[in-house]
Parts: C-alpha cells; sequence; structure tokens
C-alpha cells in the first residue's frame, strides 16, 4: 500500500512538473479541474492577463467545511535550469520546475483526495480547497483575492516546502523601496557629485546595522548607457518579520 501510494505521488508530480506554470497557469488549472472533476470549482478572477489568458485561483469554498487547504500552482521561472519541464529522478529525488514548491505537494494532496473518494464514494471532500496563482510575482495577486472570499474559512492549511515538518508560526517580510536621486556629472569628474547606487548600498547597510538583520535585495536599477554618473538609483529589497512582531516596529 505504501509504495502504490509513493509511486501514484511520483508519477502525479511528473504530470505537474511537465506543465509550465512559471507565468501563465492556465493549463494547469485546467488541468486540476479536470483532474478533481468530481470536487465543483469556481474560477476567481485575479485581475491579472498573461497571454491573452485571464489568470484564476480555482475555489471549492463551503460554510459547511471551515477547514481550508490551500497552495500555489505558479512557480519560479526556469531561469538557467537545464530541461525544466522534463522531470528526473537521480539519488531517490525528483528534479523539475516546481518539484518541491509545491507541484510535489499538489501531487500528494491529489492522492489523498482520491483515496478519500475511492473509500467514501458517496460523500463529499470534507475541506475547502484553493489553488491560487501569482504567488512567485511580487504582487502575489491570488492570495490577495482569495482573502475577499474566505469569511466562511476557519482553518488554513498552506501548503509549502518545510521540510516535512509542520509550522504552526510563520515569519513574514516587509518589503519596501527605496529611491535616490542625485545631480548628475560627466563622469571625467564623478568625484564632485555623489554615485546613487553607493548611496543605496551605504543606505542598506545602515538598514541592517539598526534593524540587526539581513535584507535581501529583489531589484536593483541604476545607471545607464551614457559617460555620466547616473541621476538615480532605485532598490526594491524586504527584510524578514519575527514572531510577534509588528511592521511598526520595522517602520
Amino acid at each position: 500500500m505504501k509504495n502504490n501510494l509513493l509511486e501514484k505521488t511520483i508519477e502525479e508530480t511528473k504530470k505537474l512538473i511537465e506543465i509550465p506554470s512559471f507565468e501563465d497557469c492556465t493549463q494547469i488549472q485546467k488541468y486540476l479541474e479536470e483532474r478533481l472533476d468530481f470536487i465543483k470549482f469556481e474560477k476567481q478572477p485575479v485581475g491579472k492577463v498573461v497571454n491573452s489568458n485571464p489568470q484564476y485561483n480555482l475555489v471549492s469554498i463551503s460554510k459547511d467545511k471551515p477547514f481550508m487547504i490551500n497552495t500555489h500552482v505558479d512557480t519560479v521561472p526556469p531561469m538557467t535550469m537545464e530541461n525544466p519541464f522534463t522531470p528526473i529522478i537521480k539519488d531517490n529525488k525528483i528534479y523539475g520546475r516546481g518539484a518541491a514548491d509545491t507541484k510535489g505537494l499538489i501531487a500528494s494532496l491529489i492522492v489523498a483526495i482520491e483515496i478519500f473518494k475511492e473509500e467514501n464514494p458517496d460523500k463529499e471532500i470534507p475541506v475547502s480547497l484553493a489553488f491560487t496563482v501569482d504567488e512567485e510575482n511580487h504582487t502575489a495577486l491570488g492570495s490577495e483575492k482569495l482573502l475577499e472570499i474566505i469569511d466562511p474559512v476557519e482553518t488554513i492549511l498552506v501548503l509549502e516546502p518545510t521540510y516535512g515538518i509542520i509550522c504552526d508560526k510563520q515569519m513574514g517580510t516587509y518589503e519596501f523601496e527605496l529611491e535616490v536621486e542625485v545631480e548628475s556629472m560627466h563622469a571625467s569628474e564623478f568625484e564632485k557629485t555623489h554615485n546613487p547606487a553607493k548611496i543605496t548600498f551605504k543606505l542598506l547597510e545602515e538598514i541592517e546595522n539598526q534593524l540587526n538583520r539581513p535584507v535581501n535585495i529583489i531589484n536593483i536599477e541604476s545607471g545607464w548607457d551614457y559617460y555620466a554618473v547616473p541621476e538615480k538609483s532605485y532598490l526594491l529589497a524586504e527584510v524578514k518579520l519575527f514572531e510577534n512582531e509588528k511592521k511598526e516596529d520595522i517602520e
């Protein structure tokens, strides 16, 4: 029985990896809706269009099912990963884009739901479900929209790669932007002004020292194609919020 469940989960994980979902999640949402066709899902638009396809959360929420299982279906882009959508097994591990975050978890959920349905063919799935999109982007529109419709829900189990540990507490992050603007000069006299990128890095160091924690740089932009000191520098960054800490403590 145990080996059979493992084999089913592995095969399901492979199928999910083969479906690209780093930008457009339409295909994987359609797959999940058809795969779990005994569940009545609704499509919740999130206000984003990719490849002419409106993106949406796939949800099944009922006031009679106050416990929800939620996970996101999108992944980070392939980036430098070779053959990201061709799953391979090596040293008892599955490799492919999204294998851990979170297609292996979705596969486990599918197998668990099917087992319940096989053993209880006349019963509905006893939990609410939500497959959200846009989690791996800065906007996180899927989660934001989901909050608008979860009044009937009392408890949510969020599937994320936590190394097999059930986490009942979560650290948050505080995201912030930093813009520096200076007077530009010809680069032959760069010492007569300040470089906005250097100022930005100095400010980052001060922030880390004051908060006593590292800053994660998400995006930084500066410089231009001219032989001159750039006028501006832009930074998008984040710091972690620890247990019982509020964003006001950071601000």
